[in-house]
């Protein structure tokens, strides 16, 4: 079964696993399944209905139809969890031993790096590394070689020294 990143959550399969209860509610609170949807049986049904949407007919079901229709925000979230799938699947990173599922829109934003899939990843990727004990300096080589890189590295190294937890 192909994995999916929800940004900001992390993976909706994960090892040692969720029950489906647990996977419609960690859904919901990433906006995927609506409140009319989970309060169907606990989203349970729609939960199905999307994974089998997701797995069998490679459907984007990032959002629901209805937040799908509303505005900018949700279709620039939309647009970077499909891009950030996509990415992580090419590269062959779509798993929780690479990515938390830690950084979000928002931590893009706030340090000006530009909303796509790719740096969404890359950042993942270096906050992997950065939690193994590599150096991710924003002194060292690697911020030095383009702004975006270089923004990364900040973010990094700003959510590594506050405790995981951006208040974004």
């Amino acid at each position: 079964m192909r994995q999916y990143l929800i940004p900001g959550h992390g993976f909706l399969f994960r090892r040692g696993g969720l029950s489906l209860e647990e996977m419609a509610a960690e859904c919901h609170a990433a906006g995927i399944l609506d409140e009319e949807e989970f309060a169907h049986d606990g989203g349970v049904p729609a939960l199905r209905r999307h994974i089998y949407a997701l797995t069998c007919q490679g459907l984007d079901v990032s959002r629901p139809a209805s937040a799908r229709k509303q505005g900018p925000r949700e279709r620039a979230l939309d647009k970077l969890t499909r891009e950030a799938n996509e990415y992580a699947h090419a590269a062959r990173v779509c798993d929780a031993k690479f990515i938390g599922g830690t950084i979000t829109m928002e931590a893009l934003e706030a340090f000006g790096i530009p909303l796509t899939g790719k740096n969404l990843i890359d950042a993942e990727l270096l906050l992997t590394l950065r939690k193994l004990g590599c150096s991710t300096s924003s002194s060292g080589p690697l911020a030095s070689s383009n702004p975006t890189t270089s923004a990364i590295v900040r973010l990094v190294d700003w959510i590594y020294a506050n405790g995981m937890n951006p208040p974004f």
